[in-house]
């Protein structure tokens, strides 16, 4: 058995990240750039680095990706909305908040709008919650929290662990908004 070398905290393999990179260069050395195997090779590399913290690099495959997609399957491509969401997500771990905000919004007003209140739309309400809440910005912050988690509830019932990531952004919004540390809140909630 080979040894495996690890992204330090974030389990991310550097020889998936090579591999995905070799695929990419290959993808683009038989399709040519403007091609939909190229644009999902960029999405899997940018998810690849995204998963391992390297949110720079997430960004740029992400955008790379975004770019083709748009020009081949059009804007508002459910394609494309994901792209544009896991592009967000990037943008907010960069603290690039407006940019963020911008692409979430957007992905969320094209899904709904095609397709009403999925489960993907309340993926992207959970993402606006934890973008506005790393802002700062806890009342739109729990807005969307909630929502996502009446759309999670919907589909899935109050027991899925979805409803439970949104409990727990609820949660840590809660203590923030009182100005407790988390690990005190809960230490205090054991007693």
């Amino acid at each position: 058995m080979g040894s495996y070398s690890y992204i330090p905290n974030s389990g991310v393999n550097r020889a998936g990240i090579e591999n995905a990179e070799r695929s990419l260069r290959e993808a683009v050395a038989r399709y040519g750039e403007n091609n939909p195997i190229v644009a999902a090779c960029y999405e899997g590399l940018g998810t690849l680095h995204e998963l391992a913290g390297q949110f720079a690099l997430a960004e740029e495959n992400l955008s790379n990706a975004l770019r083709i997609t748009h020009n081949i399957l059009g804007v508002d491509h459910p394609r494309s909305i994901c792209i544009l969401h896991a592009l967000g997500r990037v943008q907010g771990a960069q603290g690039k908040y407006g940019d963020a905000e911008q692409n979430l919004i957007h992905a969320c007003m094209l899904l709904r709008s095609q397709l009403g209140d999925i489960p993907l739309v309340g993926e992207i309400f959970l993402s606006l919650a934890k973008l506005y809440g790393g802002c700062g910005r806890i009342e739109l912050a729990v807005e969307n929290a909630k929502r996502a988690r009446e759309i999670f509830v919907k589909h899935y019932g109050k027991t899925h662990l979805a409803v439970f990531r949104c409990d727990n952004v609820l949660s840590e919004l809660q203590d923030q908004s009182s100005g407790w540390p988390t690990y005190l809140t809960t230490a205090v909630a054991k007693l």
